[in-house]
Parts: C-alpha cells; sequence; structure tokens
C-alpha cells in the first residue's frame, strides 16, 4: 500500500565566541518527524522532493545542513541526557511547561504522515562548547556530540541523507529500505556534523511515497 508522506523541517544554529563573556556557547534547534512503518522489513521510497524554502548564514558553513531518514524503535532514548531539553510539541512556543530536565526520560513522540503546519522541535539552549575552557588552546570535552541533532545518527540506522541548501529539488529514483531487524518508525530529522560557530537557519518541507513491499517469503 503507497503512503504519501509531508513533513516540514526546520534547523537553527547560533553561536557565541570565545571573545564574548561567558565562554563559547551554541544554541542549536532541530525539528524531528516520526513515521510508523508497522515493523515492515521491506520499503521504497518513491517520488521525493526536498522543498527547502528558507536558508541563511552568517558565515559559509564548513559542514551542510543534511536532512536524514533513520530508522529506530526509540530514537528518543537518544535524548536522555544530561542537558535541559526545550520542546515545542507543534504549537510553535517552547512553553515552560514541555521542558525536559536534565536525566529525565524524553517523552515518546507522536507519529504523523502529514503534518500541515508545524513539527515538533526540540532545542539545546546556551551549551558549552567545551565542559572545560580556559582559552583557545586550553580546552577539553568538546560537547557538541552529546547535545545536538547528529547525535541521533550514532546509535540508530541512516537510511539516505538530502542536502538542504535552500534550492527545491526532486530526488531521482527510488530509494529501497531493508529492514531486516524490523524497526517501528521512520524518522525525519535535519542536522549538521559538527558546530557550525556561525549563525544559521534553515526551514522547508520535504514529500515522498513510501511503499512496503511483502517479504520474499511472503511472495512465494
Amino acid at each position: 500500500m503507497e503512503r504519501r508522506i509531508s513533513h516540514p523541517f526546520s534547523f537553527t544554529q547560533d553561536y557565541r565566541s570565545a571573545s564574548e563573556d561567558p565562554p563559547p556557547l551554541f544554541t542549536e534547534t532541530f525539528s524531528i518527524g516520526k513515521i510508523d512503518i508497522e515493523k515492515a522489513k521491506n520499503l521504497v521510497i518513491r517520488n521525493v522532493l526536498v522543498q527547502s524554502y528558507f536558508f541563511r548564514s552568517t558565515q559559509a558553513l564548513s559542514n551542510p545542513v543534511t536532512l536524514a531518514l533513520v530508522l529506530s524503535d526509540n530514537l528518543e532514548d537518544s535524548l536522555n541526557d544530561g542537558f535541559i531539553k526545550l520542546v515545542d510539541y507543534g504549537s510553535g512556543l517552547f512553553a515552560p511547561d514541555n521542558n525536559v530536565p536534565a536525566n529525565t526520560e524524553f517523552p515518546e513522540l507522536s507519529v504523523a504522515d502529514k503534518i500541515s503546519r508545524m513539527p515538533t522541535i526540540v532545542c539545546y539552549e546556551d551549551i558549552l562548547e567545551y565542559e572545560e575552557y580556559i582559552d583557545e588552546e586550553n580546552f577539553s570535552n568538546p560537547q557538541y556530540d552529546l547535545a545536538s541533532a547528529s547525535k541521533l545518527l550514532l546509535s540508530n540506522s541512516l537510511v539516505d541523507t538530502f542536502l538542504l541548501n535552500g534550492t527545491p529539488y526532486p530526488v531521482p529514483g527510488d530509494i529501497p529500505i531493508s529492514n531486516p531487524n524490523g524497526k517501528k518508525y521512520l524518522y525525519i530529522i535535519p542536522y549538521t556534523a559538527k558546530c557550525q560557530r556561525t549563525r544559521v537557519a534553515m526551514s522547508g518541507r520535504i514529500n515522498f511515497s513510501i511503499v512496503s513491499l511483502l517479504d520474499e517469503d511472503e511472495e512465494e
């Protein structure tokens, strides 16, 4: 059965340099989309259209903002950490009642094939770039991999990625998904691989069709 998927996405990053006080800090927000794939072991994605309708940065990026498709049973587990998370559940507000305290289990997100308005957005606010920092030549324990969207790719199964550069484009061909372990969900996450040390903001929408295929044993 073919299903039509339509999800908005957004990503921002801000940075306060070491020349300012306090020491270098970053803030990052990123959307998370979640689609129930019903543990199907063989799927195919077709007719992908990536519509990036806003992109701004104050400096050239050393790593591009990228949209990832990820398989997981519970990607939210990767957000269980020692940082406060601000969460907007599609209302357009980071309401204090929705914030997730440090060392608290992150709540399971809702699933949807189509999101007409705003996605769920997670924010890591005012994170020290380095856990220990004295000056530009004396620092240790960078924290970006602990408090960012990019860490969500580390312990989950990456399906594919799409470059986000502000220009809408169709993705040619089909994208097969092999899911031998029967993961429950397909997640949509924008990320960048490292702290960019600048301001960057982008948003857009991805549309595609997803088809569950019969397992080979069932076909026989």
